[in-house]
């Protein structure tokens, strides 16, 4: 069995997401995936991300501590267990 094989309606609905995510990339949309979900940003605010801040501590932003809006939830890895920082292009 091919899990990754789609149906004719199944892969209709995937092509659209991609042109969507395509969209998204031209608009300068990122997204950050953290537990089972993803989250959408706007790229030009954002560096970089990691999970370890180090240096770059006073430019992060614990993914903890903010609204979230802009979630896709369940579509990502429950497997993931660190949390995710932000390195914005300015300092909070």
């Amino acid at each position: 069995m091919d899990i990754t094989e789609l149906t004719p309606k199944q892969q209709k609905a995937f092509n659209r997401m991609k042109k969507a995510y395509e969209d998204c990339l031209k608009e300068n949309v990122n997204f950050i995936g953290w537990g089972d979900s993803f989250y959408a940003v706007d790229r030009d605010k954002i560096e970089g991300s990691t999970d370890s801040p180090g240096s770059s501590f006073y430019k992060c932003v614990s993914m903890e501590n903010l609204y979230l809006k802009n979630e896709i939830s369940n579509i990502g890895s429950a497997w993931v267990d660190v949390e995710p920082f932000l390195i914005t292009k300015e300092n909070n």
